[in-house]
């Protein structure tokens, strides 16, 4: 049991996980369980560092699916990008900042390390 309420899973293999993370899998077992469960997928970081301000808004759709198009990503790879710091807190005329991309999957976001 986690420090926030929550239960952390152990399943024996990938095939129990993807059949869980299903809809009606994981509705089925939750009902089965008889306790509110919400399925949080785990998601991998990677800073991607002085990336041009100019350039790139990580909360406009359009520029997040540039972005996977462009590294030939999957839609459902990249989840989402924030800046590092917030805008707010940049100094006047900031030309590069660091940018926080979120991945679904440990492996790929493995491959784009190396």
């Amino acid at each position: 049991k986690l420090n926030n309420g929550g239960l952390l899973l152990e399943l024996n293999s990938d095939e129990t996980g993807d059949w869980l993370r299903t809809p009606s899998n994981s509705e089925a077992f939750r009902k089965h369980a008889g306790i509110e469960v919400d399925f949080t997928p785990r998601s991998f970081n990677i800073i991607a560092k002085f990336m041009p301000t100019g350039l790139f808004n990580p909360d406009d759709k359009e520029h997040l699916n540039e972005l996977r198009e462009e590294n030939c990503w999957d839609k459902s790879m990249l989840i989402k990008a924030r800046w590092a710091k917030a805008v707010e807190k940049r100094k006047p005329g900031q030309a590069h900042a660091h940018l926080i991309l979120t991945f679904t999957d440990g492996q790929e976001t493995n491959t784009l390390l190396m």
